[in-house]
């Protein structure tokens, strides 16, 4: 749309008039003059306070809780023997390839799921977990929620009335591409345990069948420990399609839980995300928790065009057009707002305070001068951290054309988007429009906008003689809202958890003058989506954190050689052992 279809010409003075309106108007201009000097005074002094960074808390001061319930705390941490148990759990867990693919179909409730060859992978997931942790499934109530869904539920005649505690995961894994499988050091799905590196490698390793089974392992020793919730009820939830937006798993456990427990609900979820890390000059501990996640959006562009034979082409092909659009998509990236809400900024600062890396040093000066604009030049040039200020835009696909000598009639492309937490799915569609709108006028094509079932949304240009462009908007999301930290008891709980745990013998050395490491806990943002993002009615306390020491070898998600470290599943194993009994014990 453009702003000339609501433009209202302003009536000018004949020059019959012109004396007259000349002393007014240099009156006008006088006052004009004035006040635009006290407003431009104004705007310097107000964005020059609007530009400060806020005075965010010390990552550094949150105290260890003592746990509450610590029966098998020790023999979790350092017993050798039992850790290989649970090993071989996570081993045994990564052989069974619980793939989903966007295209599987949603699971058909009236045919044998353990015969279907979509899913039957999963039922076999539901009797090795059950095999497993046999007192978990005797004790706690097992539902299955379309089928595959898992939800399990740890009340007693205490809790009946209290808010739950969520613990979330998925039972999924991305599947492997052919083509890679002999580039991997060990088979994807073998489920191979090298006691040397400490390392576990296979699809779902890390993501996130280290978590499941740091949850589900926790959960059976507490309960053979004797500990049984007398506060609130302790809820276990694994959706089954998250790689694929989580329709059928996440969404259908999400409504049950909303029926039963009403909206805000739940007391607290505690999800896949991020983790602990080692800083590498210092050896401090730093535990990442995001309180929010960026929005999404796909963009389909579909270009239909005029066909014919290739010994007579046009001078531009549907896919030279559209590679044209491609081009200009990726000259035209979107800009970095850095607002003060944004809980990434506190990680980059708790991360540069205590940092002793060179590469933060700048980053370091930058927070001690407090612009935000300092700030902002600094983290566009490092990729990890950029698009937690900006949305992200991805071309992920494309395809068009069905023979070499036939002119294409269609190009697709796919164009990803992770929204930032400053902007909104309308927004990021007005950017795409603004893109299409221009070469659509260059090449006369029409565009309409349509949801990707079809339905029609508008027509930003209706004339084009030459084709069309159909933009199919694909899983819109807004950004999740921010979680509270600072004061809350929930938050400061999972603090007091992490701190204690990594304050063990297991995990500190002493550094050069002679202190332990530190362990500073800050709130962050999540880029990617989780299955949260249908729970968000259920409680305003989502945290998208693993509790476990992710850096030591917790990596390759989606790709090669996904590993997780048998250090790293034992610390989700201890840190998971703690929080359930704490907020059990001290939430009110």
């Amino acid at each position: 749309m453009t702003a000339s279809s609501s433009y209202l010409p302003i009536s000018v003075p004949g020059p019959s008039r012109k004396k007259n309106y000349l002393k007014k108007i240099r009156g006008l201009l006088l006052v004009v003059v004035v006040f635009a000097s006290i407003f431009s005074i104004f705007i310097k002094d107000t964005s020059k306070k609007n530009n400060l960074i806020p005075a965010f808390n010390d990552c550094g001061l949150y105290s260890p809780i003592v746990p509450t319930f610590k029966k098998s705390f020790d023999q979790i941490l350092y017993d050798k023997k039992y850790k290989l148990t649970v090993v071989d759990k996570l081993t045994n867990a990564v052989r069974i390839p619980t793939q989903i693919y966007d295209e599987t179909p949603p699971p058909d409730l009236k045919s044998n799921l353990t015969t279907d060859p979509n899913w039957a992978n999963f039922t076999k997931f539901h009797d090795f977990l059950q095999d497993s942790f046999p007192h978990v499934f005797k004790t706690l109530k097992v539902e299955k929620i379309n089928g595959l869904g898992l939800l399990l539920t740890w009340s007693s005649e205490t809790t009946a009335s209290a808010p739950p505690l969520l613990l979330m995961a998925h039972q999924d894994v991305v599947p492997v591409e052919p083509s890679t499988i002999s580039k991997w050091t060990h088979p994807p799905f073998e489920g191979i345990y090298d006691p040397e590196k400490d390392l576990i490698y296979g699809r779902g390793s890390s993501d996130t069948k280290q978590m499941i089974i740091s949850e589900m392992e926790a959960i059976e020793k507490l309960i053979i420990d004797g500990f049984e919730p007398t506060k609130r009820p302790l809820l276990i939830a694994y959706g089954f399609d998250e790689e694929a937006s989580g329709t059928y798993g996440a969404a259908q456990i999400s409504q049950v839980l909303l029926e039963r427990y009403g909206k805000n609900g739940l007391y607290g979820i505690i999800d896949e995300g991020d983790g602990v890390e080692q800083m590498e000059n210092d050896g401090d501990f730093v535990a990442v928790i995001p309180t929010s996640e960026k929005g999404y959006l796909d963009a389909v562009l579909i270009l239909n065009t005029k066909g014919g034979h290739s010994s007579i082409p046009p001078d531009h092909t549907s896919i030279g057009i559209m590679s044209e659009l491609n081009m200009l998509i990726e000259e035209s990236p979107y800009e970095q707002v850095i607002t003060l809400d944004n809980p990434a900024l506190e990680m980059l600062q708790c991360i540069s305070t205590y940092s002793d890396s060179p590469n933060d040093k700048a980053l370091k000066n930058a927070f001690k001068d407090g612009r935000v604009s300092k700030i902002g030049k600094i983290v566009d040039n490092i990729p990890n951290y950029k698009f937690l200020f900006k949305t992200s835009q991805a071309l992920d696909l494309m395809y068009g054309g069905v023979k070499s000598n036939a002119l294409p009639e269609q190009v697709t492309v796919l164009l990803n988007h992770r929204i930032g937490i400053h902007s909104t799915v309308n927004e990021t569609l007005s950017h795409v429009l603004k893109n299409v709108l221009l070469i659509a006028k260059k090449y006369d094509f029409s565009v309409n906008v349509e949801h990707k079932n079809g339905t029609h949304i508008s027509a930003p240009r209706k004339e084009g003689s030459n084709g069309e462009f159909v933009v199919q908007l694909m899983d819109p999301l807004e950004p999740a809202t921010i979680s509270p930290t600072g004061d809350d008891e929930l938050w400061n709980i999972i603090a007091g958890t992490v701190v204690n745990t990594y304050q063990q013998p297991l995990f500190q050395e002493k550094k050069k003058n002679g202190t332990d490491n530190k362990v500073l806990v800050t709130s962050s943002l999540m880029a990617g989506n989780t299955d949260t993002k249908s729970y968000w009615d259920l409680t305003n306390r989502i945290y998208r954190f693993r509790g476990s020491l992710t850096s030591a070898g917790d990596k390759n998600e989606h790709t090669v050689d996904e590993t997780t470290g048998g250090l790293t599943l034992m610390s989700g194993v201890a840190f998971f052992y703690q929080l359930i009994t704490n907020v059990d014990r001290l939430s009110t």
